[in-house]
């Protein structure tokens, strides 16, 4: 395995992911891409004399997701992991299953955040779709315990 891709939410989860990235790469001595999905939304609906639609500005969102990896690139890199990110805007399992292909991606890690089989029934797993939809093997870390 030579490059690992990492998707980070920026839940409670992330330190224990990144983490883990590391400790992966160093062993297999691969390279890691940290991955950011930033979910458009067109419209939110805020509620002042009733719900009114706000445009938001999406170019911000990326802005700011960018900014957040950089802190979590700049370990992994002191630790000696050859490492980028990138932040891509869309629906996430499909922005991450381009990601796995147009990278090469060997082994994708991911985060889960264990809400439950009902949880996921109505609002559905980003993790979960990647799953069953990747050609790579995941590797899930669960955010519990060490």
């Amino acid at each position: 395995m030579k490059h690992i891709l990492v998707c980070v939410d920026y839940s409670d989860v992330t330190d224990r992911l990144v983490q883990k990235a590391a400790e992966l790469a160093r062993a297999l001595e691969a390279s890691v891409t940290l991955f950011h999905v930033v979910i458009p939304e067109e419209f939110y609906p805020t509620y002042d004399a009733g719900p009114v639609p706000v445009q938001t500005d999406s170019r911000l969102a990326v802005e700011r997701a960018e900014a957040k990896l950089d802190a979590w690139r700049k370990p992994l890199e002191s630790a000696g992991v050859a490492v980028e990110a990138r932040v891509k805007e869309g629906a996430p399992v499909r922005e991450i299953l381009h990601e796995i292909e147009a990278l090469g991606a060997d082994l994708v890690l991911m985060g889960t955040h264990g809400h439950g089989p009902l949880h996921n029934v109505l609002f559905g797993s980003v993790t979960e779709g990647v799953v069953r939809k990747s050609a790579v093997p995941v590797m899930v870390v669960p955010n519990r315990g060490a």
